[in-house]
Parts: structure tokens; sequence; C-alpha cells
């Protein structure tokens, strides 16, 4: 995804490069072709019916003394900018979507993963509780256990001793 979005962020600045280099060239070879052109259209009287429109309007042009090629090709120009800005505005669409399903596919791997962590540390929890309580119910049963061993009465012989005679023996 964010590959693709490089790309075309590379491709964009290839595109001004490689435009800014045809403005060059264009301006260097504008005069050759536009002579060689209409030298071969009037030698050649050239019936413009046969040709495509736009081919009759470059010629037209030429003729009516627009000698600038950027008068000549600007219509082609404006096709060529306006599918180049369409093809963009496509791969941004593209790139868009692809991100936005990506990120709808780590959020569920992301909540999928959160849910099992929870369960785990529920179950964990739960555990721990029981061994709690299992050590309170043990401590009770040891009480209870303690207590029903209790003899009260295991004391009482000592309790109930009289004093010696004051004549025995000391």
């Amino acid at each position: 995804m964010l590959e693709i979005a490089a790309k075309t962020n590379w491709r964009k600045r290839r595109l001004v490069t490689l435009e800014r280099k045809l403005n060059g060239a264009q301006k260097l070879i504008q005069t050759s072709l536009l002579i060689r052109i209409c030298d071969r259209a009037d030698v050649l009287s050239l019936d413009l019916s046969t040709l495509d429109q736009g081919r009759r309007q470059f010629i037209e042009k030429h003729r009516n003394g627009h000698m600038s090629s950027s008068d000549l090709i600007s219509q082609e120009m404006l096709k060529t900018r306006a599918h180049v800005k369409g093809e963009s505005t496509k791969t941004e669409r593209s790139v868009w979507q692809d991100f936005t399903q990506e990120i709808g596919i780590s959020e569920i791997n992301l909540r999928t993963h959160i849910i099992m962590i929870v369960n785990d540390s529920t179950k964990s929890v739960r555990a721990g509780l029981n061994i709690l309580r299992l050590g309170v119910d043990h401590q009770a049963k040891r009480e209870h256990l303690l207590w029903s061993l209790k003899f009260l009465a295991m004391d009482e012989r000592r309790n109930h001793i009289q004093r010696s005679h004051y004549r025995t023996f000391q």
C-alpha cells in the first residue's frame, strides 16, 4: 500500500522532470519541424479532408501563422494532462481503498487478539480466585477440625486438686 503511494509520488516527479525536458527539446526542434511540415504540405498539396481532425487543425494553425509548437499542440497537451490527472486520481483512489481495506483487516485482527488476551486474563484471574477461595475454605476446615478436637474437661483435674493437708510431707 505504501509502496504504491511511493511509486505514484515518484511517477509524478518523473512526469514533471520529463515535461521540463520535453519543453526544452520542443524549443530546439520546433523551427525545423514546422518548416518540414510546411514544405511537405506545400510540395504534396495535401488534401486536408483525408487527415484526421487533430492533424488538420495543426496544419491550418501553421498556415495561419501560428509558428509556436506550443500553440499547435496545446490541445494534445491539455488532453494528455487531463488523462494523466485522471489516472493519478484513479491511482490515489485505489491506494486509499487498499489502505482502508488494510486498516479494516488490521482492526479485525487487533480486536481478535485483544479478545483472546482478555479471555486468557479472565481465566487466569478466575483460577487465582479459586485458589484463594480454596485457601480460605482450607483454613476454615482446619479451624473446624481443631475446634472439634478440643476437650474442655482436659484441665478439669488440675483445676480441682485440693490443697494438701498441712501435715503432709513438704
